[in-house]
């Protein structure tokens, strides 16, 4: 599951948004992004299963940063790490 939210200070979306990647088997997890950061001026894309990651890029530029859980099914978040770095190195991740 790939969900982004989008909301800007003036409403307009003009503005340069930071964006964020949250990559977490636990969909509360997401939802705690969006209230704490999408109400900031911060873009927030939630990825529910790691193996979708590269969905979160389809038509987009590169994230800013990623929050990434270290334990996930199917793919664990060192192994989002190396991906992450391999196809979009200026994205920082934080676990």
């Amino acid at each position: 599951m790939t969900e982004t939210k989008t909301k800007t200070e003036n409403g307009t979306g003009s503005e340069k948004m930071t964006r964020v990647l949250v990559v977490d088997d636990e969909t509360v997890i997401g939802r705690g992004f969006e209230v704490a950061l999408g109400g900031q001026g911060f873009e927030i894309t939630f990825v529910g299963d790691p193996t979708e990651l590269e969905r979160a890029f389809d038509g987009a530029a590169s994230y800013d940063i990623a929050f990434v859980d270290l334990v996930m099914p199917k793919r664990n978040g060192l192994q989002v790490m190396t991906w992450l770095r391999e196809h979009h190195p200026d994205t920082r991740v934080v676990f």
